[in-house]
């Protein structure tokens, strides 16, 4: 698989979703779901920057916001919420004073 097999369109704040709109905003369908980019590990090692086993570490830490999904046996994965991960960033963004 090549790299760029992973990036999805709406990492890129131009992005047009699906009913033509710019708005990186999610925007609830008509039964009120709302329509919010979930990412895998690898995806968002990719927003980060990072490894996914650092990512992967991040995670079991508890230092960074996740889903976790329905456990399957001893083993449960994880998800991650695009605007969540955003948000956390901005929050540990450190400002010039």
């Amino acid at each position: 698989m090549h790299h760029n097999e992973f990036q999805s369109s709406s990492s890129n704040p131009a992005a047009v979703d699906r009913m033509g709109s710019h708005s990186t905003h999610p925007r609830a369908d008509a039964t009120g779901v709302v329509d919010e980019e979930v990412l895998t590990y690898h995806e968002a090692a990719l927003l980060f920057k990072v490894s996914a086993r650092t990512l992967e570490r991040w995670t079991r830490e508890g230092l960074v916001p996740y889903i976790p999904l329905p456990q399957r046996g001893r083993w449960s994965g994880v998800r991650f919420s695009r605007n969540q991960l955003l948000r956390w960033l901005r929050r540990r963004t450190v400002r010039e004073r």
